[in-house]
């Protein structure tokens, strides 16, 4: 298995968001290697990337805290931005 492999391997594998340090300990690369192995991976559309690093790219909810009285993502104290995601592609099946 390649250092890519393992890449898109763990992040198919993640039960929420993963930092990029810490894919980067779980892989064994310099976080700033990752980095260019995270766009060549989009680029071979093995992985896709949502949001950028001004605007939310995802948003963790517990989904059954508010129940039927939900307020909404702007004003849920239940959410979390995690900016820029990455997740398994078309190609990486």
């Amino acid at each position: 298995m390649t250092v890519l492999d393992r890449v898109v391997a763990e992040l198919g594998s993640a039960e929420g968001p993963v930092s990029l340090s810490d894919l980067a300990k779980r892989v064994g690369v310099a976080r700033s290697a990752l980095d260019g192995m995270l766009a060549v991976l989009v680029d071979k559309r093995r992985l896709t990337r949502s949001g950028s690093e001004t605007s939310p790219g995802g948003f963790a909810c517990t989904g059954t805290a508010c129940s039927t009285t939900c307020v909404g993502l702007e004003d849920c104290p239940f959410v979390a931005d995690v900016g820029v995601t990455w997740s398994p592609g078309w190609g990486s099946r």
